[in-house]
């Protein structure tokens, strides 16, 4: 057969980020007195840095003889996050001691603001400020046998997260995803055992 061309090449180059997580820096305190603790810290997270999940593709051809010329690809548009600051506060109360069981009371409360900014454009990351609510307990048990002097305990928390509704606003009335509102909750409880020999 006839040959058409020679040393053609064709070149494909694809670069995404699949996994980012922020900078931190905490800082906190706590008080305590007998039977009670609280304690309080402020998270900074530096969500700026945060890069574009979307692929950046770049591709070359070289085919001699033939006048073949292709615009580079768009590049994706920056997701612009913000750093945001995350507050926690939690506290504990012994609500029963004596000299072979003890129980504790917990909770906590958290604060974090998205740092995802609206989506008028092309992009939808979809985001909303999260509100966390934590309660739990642990009772204790000492010198239950002699085989067993040491404490035996149970530890139970549960986490409610509220993300408030959040509505994105399009500036093109023909944009195929359109306005579109999110929301939602999220729980979970785990139980721990503790033994000790």
């Amino acid at each position: 057969g006839e040959v058409i061309t020679e040393d053609a090449s064709f070149t494909l180059t694809s670069i995404n980020h699949n996994l980012f997580s922020p900078r931190q820096f905490s800082v906190g305190l706590a008080y305590e007195v007998p039977a009670f603790t609280v304690a309080l810290d402020v998270t900074w997270q530096q969500w700026s840095h945060f890069p574009s999940p979307s692929s950046t593709v770049e591709f070359a051809f070289n085919i001699p003889g033939l006048p073949l010329e292709f615009p580079p690809s768009d590049l994706p548009e920056p997701p612009r996050f913000s750093d945001v600051l995350v507050p926690r506060v939690g506290a504990e109360v012994t609500a029963h001691r004596d000299a072979h069981t003890e129980l504790i009371f917990r909770g906590g409360y958290f604060y974090e603001p998205t740092p995802a900014p609206d989506q008028p454009g092309e992009t939808n990351y979809v985001d909303m400020d999260k509100h966390g609510f934590s309660l739990g307990f642990d009772f204790s048990l000492f010198d239950v046998t002699e085989v067993l002097p040491k404490p035996i305990g149970i530890d139970v928390a549960g986490l409610f997260i509220w993300m408030p509704e959040r509505g994105y606003h399009k500036a093109d009335a023909a944009d195929p995803v359109g306005d579109y509102t999110a929301s939602g909750v999220l729980g979970g409880v785990s139980v721990t055992t503790r033994f000790q020999f």
